[in-house]
């Protein structure tokens, strides 16, 4: 899971490097789908999007530590049903 997160990590900053490096050039060297790219990625939608997908993320980290150490079940009431 670590490995994942990583390269998640290393992809997205990759990404940044491009769309920065995009933003820098002027824009009649720029064709149209880079545009409409840049302009979609710098809506609100992809905000609110990149905001979801790091949410998402650390609440999964959230319920991992919550089942691995607080969750528990009385083996007991299993039993009984």
């Amino acid at each position: 899971m670590m490995v994942l997160l990583g390269e998640m990590l290393v992809e997205a900053n990759i990404k940044v490097g491009v769309i920065e490096a995009l933003h820098a050039l002027p824009a009649e060297h720029l064709s149209r789908p880079i545009v409409l790219f840049l302009s979609v990625y710098d809506s609100w939608l992809a905000l609110i999007t990149r905001i979801t997908f790091n949410l998402s993320v650390w609440l999964f980290w959230f319920a991992m530590c919550y089942l691995l150490f607080f969750w528990k079940r009385d083996s007991n009431q299993l039993d009984s049903r």
